[in-house]
């Protein structure tokens, strides 16, 4: 009988046990044969307007040249030391009345033709820098202009990403960068100080140039419309706001019509809200999903083993090494059930995104005086569901105090006065709310959705 039982109760097991991992195993050979269906190439569409400039107007080819000679975008950081009060630690650049200012002065001379440079490739239309993730991509002049410390031709730093068994395919956007960017900045910097100096000589025609090719630095490095380059293009414009104060403080007296004309022009021709229209963002992120979930022909699908490495990589570059949900996931096969049943699918995804930055428009659309409303509408509406207040222990729901677009001018944030057609790829909305109270909160929590998790604590 008690082995009768033993028997009775040792089949059951094996049922119970055989009906947990059979359901377990589809869900592996589910999740181990989804391939990503990675069909479009957004890294050519981020190029693309690039590709589009005609190569007179490209500054990139005046810079290059000069840049190589001189290792303008040498990581070793020591290019300028000799123009900065301290060191390069300091954080100041030199000026007129500081004791290392004759050592600047040589400098500066002995790079003549790295400042001509500027000032002929500033005053042209476009950088005209098409940017890859894989520095294997990048041609030989480029090579040696963008990575001066290394060998042009050395197969690991510019190791063929088609050699890895985990190429895509394509060249995707997860991981492009912009080695020129440190680079442009420094250049600003050179012209900021010789801009002094000219001023010191009473070369006022130098002096304009150099304005005129701080202005269109700042806005050809903005021409990429990803917030790192709108961010560093931004800065770059205030650094030639400041510039132009000083030489017309300085000089205003001895500065011709047509020399002030030209220096309005350059101010007027870099708009900085242009700068930000965040397209690298979005294709960053259509090129992410699409080379993370499977696509069954309907624009939908499920995460895939090669997704999950994707999108762990990208959250620890947001969250920092905090472990996380999808780190906790990751397990080899022990992932499966969990990546099928607890991940977004494509369309949700898609969905999501299309949430926080699409109203309807594509890049190059203009929004419409008499559309101008519902925009704001839209977006005042989706604001306030995702701005959750806590004050004094009492959720307080925002009252909408104000909402328009704006404009960045010279003398900052304008409120757009007049209705116009607006690019919706650089257009700027302010939003003010209000929580009304009775006397001064004791405690105030804010709970926004759009906040990432180390913000948000």
């Amino acid at each position: 009988m008690v082995r009768l039982l033993k028997s009775k109760l040792i089949r059951r097991m094996l049922l119970v046990s055989l009906l947990m991992i059979v359901p377990w195993l589809v869900c592996v050979a589910i999740y181990k044969s989804g391939k990503p269906a990675g069909t479009i190439d957004y890294a050519a569409q981020f190029n693309q307007p690039i590709d589009a400039i005609a190569e007179d107007q490209r500054a990139w080819l005046v810079y290059r040249d000069v840049w190589t000679k001189y290792k303008l975008c040498s990581g070793s950081n020591d290019f300028m030391p000799n123009l900065y009060v301290g060191g390069e630690d300091g954080h100041s650049l030199v000026s007129p009345k500081d004791p290392e200012w004759e050592i600047a002065t040589r400098f500066l001379e002995s790079h003549h033709d790295l400042l001509t440079s500027l000032r002929t490739g500033g005053k042209l239309e476009a950088l005209g820098l098409p940017l890859h993730s894989a520095p294997f991509n990048y041609s030989m002049e480029d090579r040696k202009a963008l990575f001066p410390d290394e060998a042009p031709d050395d197969p690991a730093f510019f190791a063929d990403p088609r050699d890895s068994p985990a190429y895509p395919g394509e060249e995707m956007l997860m991981g492009y960068f912009g080695p020129h960017i440190g680079s442009l900045r420094q250049a600003v910097r050179l012209l900021d100080i010789d801009t002094n100096w000219a001023i010191d000589q009473h070369d006022f025609q130098r002096a304009v140039d150099n304005v005129v090719a701080i202005f269109g630095i700042a806005r050809q490095i903005g021409e990429h419309g990803s917030f790192i380059h709108g961010f560093t293009g931004a800065a770059l414009q205030g650094v030639g706001i400041w510039v132009t104060s000083e030489l017309l403080t300085e000089a205003t007296a001895q500065l011709s019509e047509a020399q002030l004309d030209q220096i309005q022009q350059a101010v007027a021709a870099c708009d900085v809200s242009k700068m930000f229209e965040f397209r690298g963002e979005r294709l960053y992120l259509l090129d992410l999903l699409q080379h993370s979930y499977t696509d069954n022909g309907n624009g939908d699908g499920r995460i895939t083993e090669q997704g999950m490495e994707y999108l762990k990589s990208l959250e620890v570059m947001l969250n920092g090494n905090k472990p996380s949900l999808i780190e906790r996931m990751r397990g080899g096969i022990l992932a499966a059930p969990q990546a099928l049943w607890f991940t977004a699918s494509r369309k949700e995804a898609l969905k999501d995104l299309e949430e926080w930055i699409d109203f309807g428009y594509k890049s190059g659309m203009k929004i419409q005086p008499n559309e101008l409303q519902t925009v704001l509408d839209k977006v005042s509406d989706f604001l306030i569901r995702n701005n959750k207040v806590i004050i004094d222990g009492e959720e307080s729901r925002p009252a909408l105090d104000r909402v328009n677009f704006v404009e960045v001018k010279l003398s900052g944030i304008q409120i757009l006065e007049e209705a116009k057609p607006l690019d919706y790829t650089s257009a700027i909305i302010g939003v003010i709310f209000s929580f009304p109270r009775q006397g001064i909160p004791q405690n105030v929590e804010i709970h926004w959705d759009l906040w990432g998790d180390k913000i948000d604590k």
